[in-house]
């Protein structure tokens, strides 16, 4: 076989030209790969989202798990560049292998985790040929490399499909101690709140907020401030602080009546001609709510009408 040969069946394939591929592929190797690109004829396939080539490729039988000069498989391909059809296509075939690692340690999950690629991510963490605790040559998980590129959007997913949240790599480090390595706060801030292990050392002996701190990072450990209101914003009125000492309060059904001296409330709303001020508190809320004046008369906890609190 000529690379001349060779040369057509793959530019046959970039033009999606499926019908002339049965000839074509007379005399050569399944496993060949193109010079150029580096990908087998599944791959290139995939690559330029070829789906009749790709149908056509299997048909005649070549082998959905071969490899390319990365020691990537078709899968590898379609994750990488997003091809939701093209990822359901090769799920679908009988033998197919999904977690195979390529030669950066990366299975097609992860690499969809890399490229960002959401919607292959979706379709590929729910396949049951997809196994989420494969383990790179450093023993990282997906949840690890998430951790380290700050994916914290796919953080929570993955410890929801199963993935080990408190995984240790060779070094002993777990997801929380890449993310705190890396400096981003909000991988950390989910990892805690899915339930990451804030106490496990590596094998140097440091826990995630011992390497926050030797990275320059801190704050990612550092309590919460107080929410702090916006320059110029109101001030939020004190919360009312009754007591008997400086307020006289009476039950009528269900809503307490409180009359108080002006300087425990805003003094908005009086009693016309005193200087109590007088609010309607919820039993529940305690939030006070002022009456208007128009429609407030002197209280007389001695009136029948009301019955003394106790």
């Amino acid at each position: 076989m000529g690379p001349k040969k060779q040369a057509k069946v793959f530019k046959a394939v970039t033009k999606g030209k499926s019908h002339k591929l049965k000839s074509l592929l007379k005399g050569v190797p399944q496993n060949a790969i193109d010079p150029d690109s580096g990908l087998g004829l599944l791959h290139t396939a995939v690559a330029y989202n070829q789906q009749a080539c790709l149908q056509q490729l299997l048909h005649l039988g070549l082998n959905p798990n071969m490899r390319d000069n990365k020691n990537q498989t078709p899968l590898h391909v379609a994750a990488k560049n997003g091809y939701v059809e093209m990822c359901e296509q090769l799920l679908a075939i009988r033998g197919i292998e999904a977690s195979i690692l390529d030669n950066e340690g990366r299975t097609p999950l992860i690499v969809s985790v890399y490229y960002e690629q959401t919607p292959v991510f979706e379709i590929l963490i729910k396949h049951f040929l997809v196994d989420i605790s494969v383990r790179d040559m450093d023993k990282n998980t997906v949840l690890h490399v998430a951790a380290k590129l700050g994916k914290y959007i796919y953080i929570p997913k993955l410890v929801a499909a199963g993935a080990p949240i408190n995984s240790q790599n060779i070094q002993g480090d777990t997801p929380l101690h890449i993310a705190a390595s890396s400096g981003i706060s909000r991988s950390v801030q989910i990892l805690i709140a899915k339930g990451a292990d804030v106490s496990i050392k590596n094998d140097r002996g440091q826990t995630a907020k011992d390497i926050a701190i030797a990275s320059g990072h801190a704050n990612l450990f550092a309590p919460p401030p107080r929410s702090q209101p916006a320059p110029g914003a109101p001030l939020a009125p004190p919360r009312a602080k009754l007591t008997r000492k400086r307020s006289n309060s009476v039950v009528f059904g269900d809503t307490m009546i409180i009359s108080a001296p002006t300087n425990v409330f805003i003094p908005t709303y009086q009693t016309p001609g005193s200087s109590q001020a007088v609010y309607i508190i919820s039993p529940r809320s305690g939030n006070p709510k002022p009456l208007a004046p128009q429609v407030l008369k002197p209280i007389k906890p001695t009136s029948p009408n009301f019955t003394r609190s106790s």
